[in-house]
């Protein structure tokens, strides 16, 4: 499982807690990395899973297997949006801590996504005053501005990179549900099922709820939950397989 501006590591340590609350299901997670450009967020990332490894070994119950993937989990320094040639692009990095070509079955991402005029405008004082921007608003310098509306940039590079790190299933945190439907309509047909999760995807709405993305090919796509669009979720058809019936 690959987590793309993993920020703090938060998103890998709670995939971590709750796959192993289901041993029999998961009985083997493999290899768990969070890639962040930030050496300080890097910082915090390794700090909270020294204070994880630490709390296991002196609180919580037996588990080898549970504690080896933990002290396995990898945070890793990229740029996601540096050329591939770079040494500090994204598989670059991830070729240099795998005996193997990269390979990520399930690849998850909370990337910057505000737009600049929102930032300005929208994002509140208390964020804009104590949050990195570098973590919220994509840098003017990408190269997929020129394609892309401003707040999107991040999005391309995250279905290229899920392509080349062979992942079944992804899941990218957006801001709304126009935001949403931008970035499902970026997907391609290498994906089987594209799908928009609400804030609550797990709650029940009757009908199943469809909504126009407006791209030739796929003009529709299903949305879950209540609450505003949060997510964008896609499958391949292996991993439509997996999910099927989630």
């Amino acid at each position: 499982m690959l987590d793309l501006c993993t920020g703090t590591g938060c998103i890998p340590l709670l995939l971590h807690h709750e796959l192993f609350k289901h041993p029999d299901v998961v009985p083997n997670i493999g290899r768990l990395v969070g890639v962040d450009i930030s050496s300080q967020a890097l910082k915090v990332s390794e700090h909270n899973k020294a204070k994880q490894i630490h709390e296991q070994s002196v609180y919580g119950p037996s588990n080898s297997a549970k504690f080896d993937a933990l002290r396995n989990m990898h945070f890793v320094q990229a740029d996601i949006l540096a050329d591939e040639q770079s040494s500090s692009s994204i598989m670059s990095q991830l070729r240099d801590i795998s005996s193997a070509e990269p390979n990520y079955e399930v690849l998850i991402s909370n990337p910057p996504y505000i737009s600049s005029a929102a930032f300005r405008i929208t994002t509140a004082a208390s964020v804009r005053r104590y949050e990195p921007k570098l973590a919220l608003v994509p840098p003017h310098s990408s190269a997929a501005e020129h394609v892309v509306q401003d707040g999107d940039a991040f999005y391309p590079e995250l279905y290229r990179i899920s392509k080349l790190v062979k992942s079944k299933v992804i899941l990218f945190e957006v801001a709304d549900m126009e935001q949403a439907c931008r970035v499902a309509a970026m997907a391609d047909e290498h994906w089987h099922t594209v799908e928009i999760w609400r804030d609550d995807p797990s709650a029940s709405v009757g009908e199943a709820d469809y909504v126009d993305i407006g791209r030739e090919g796929r003009d529709k796509v299903r949305v879950r939950g209540q609450g505003n669009g949060r997510s964008v979720v896609a499958y391949t058809d292996e991993g439509s397989q997996w999910c099927n019936g989630a």
